[in-house]
């Protein structure tokens, strides 16, 4: 019986060891969809790096910002210097935050525009294939920073076709990796400039967060997250504020569950005593305005969205021209 244990838990040390052997050898194998995701990032790092001097004022979250504001067009509402720093909403809050904070500096300014399943988000267990991707591969050094707990529960999450994937990717022949890099156009303001047009179909535009009857409670690794760099920022100088996500207009926000989800969010900004411009409801936008997802606004829809941001922040901006 005492050797059955030993033979078992030798080859289980010998399968882990294994296994993370396997997770660092494809460290500089990316995927394609990790291709993908990191020439993005390369694209808003090489424009954060052109704002280096302050003051500026930087709007981040998710695709939505990425296809929702014109940085130059909110500069030119505003007298301000903006950079567009809207990443996809699969890489998460904290590794957006986290490839940000650098690039920030006292005098600066943060505009906050989270899609509302951003709230939702959690370091491990459950995760975005996209988020999981990067964190495999281009971004390893910023798994490693994670709790240990997370990295754990992170790595037996990965799958072995993801590992293989990786494998294939780098080492077949007749693959070009460059192919799999983003196409759009993005400019050295971050923002999208292929946005033309309405691809979204009438079943594409629905939103899980509308749906009365479904949950919404803002996790414990949110909380610390936004808490950590609302800290960050005030420990910097740096001045931050909320605003609403453009989303496809939703007929089901007036009801009262629905309602009840947006105070939440509400309510979670009070407690950080941060600022949280606007409606909503002002910020959903009928389909013509989209472009190819519920977060996605064509080049009409970005300069509507640009537009009514300046206006929310008149009061925080003296000096806008707003509209």
């Amino acid at each position: 019986m005492i050797r059955v244990i030993i033979t078992f838990l030798g080859g289980l040390l010998i399968a882990c060891l294994g296994f993370f052997a396997l997770l660092k050898f494809i460290e500089d194998k990316p995927v394609p969809n990790a291709v993908f995701s990191q020439s993005i990032i390369d694209a808003k790092l090489s424009s954060a790096r052109s704002f280096a001097s302050t003051p500026k004022t930087v709007v981040v979250g998710g695709s939505n910002v990425l296809f929702g504001i014109d940085s130059q067009l909110l500069g030119e509402l505003t007298g301000r210097r903006v950079l567009n720093f809207g990443c996809a909403a699969g890489f998460g809050p904290e590794l957006i935050l986290h490839l940000l904070k650098p690039h920030l500096h006292s005098g600066d300014s943060v505009i906050m525009r989270w899609e509302y399943h951003q709230y939702l988000f959690t370091r491990s267990g459950t995760v975005n294939l996209t988020y999981l991707n990067l964190l495999t591969s281009t971004q390893n050094e910023f798994m490693r920073e994670l709790p240990i707990y997370d990295r754990t529960r992170l790595c037996l999450s990965i799958p072995v076709t993801l590992c293989w994937e990786g494998v294939q990717t780098a080492y077949n022949p007749f693959v070009d990796t460059d192919l799999y890099r983003c196409t759009w156009a993005i400019d050295s303001m971050g923002n999208v400039r292929s946005n033309l047009g309405v691809k979204i179909n009438d079943s594409e535009m629905g939103h899980d967060f509308f749906d009365p009857n479904s949950g919404f409670k803002i996790t414990a690794d949110v909380d610390d997250i936004f808490s950590d760099f609302v800290k960050f920022c005030r420990q910097k100088k740096i001045s931050i504020i909320v605003s609403w996500p453009n989303v496809a207009f939703q007929d089901a926000h007036a009801h009262p569950l629905v309602q009840n989800k947006i105070e939440s969010i509400n309510e979670f900004w009070r407690d950080l005593d941060v600022v949280v411009l606007g409606r909503p409801d002002n910020y959903m936008f009928k389909k013509h305005d989209l472009y190819d997802t519920v977060y996605h606004l064509n080049q009409q829809g970005v300069r509507k969205c640009t537009k009514l941001l300046a206006d929310d922040l008149a009061d925080w901006f003296p000096g806008s021209v707003g509209n």
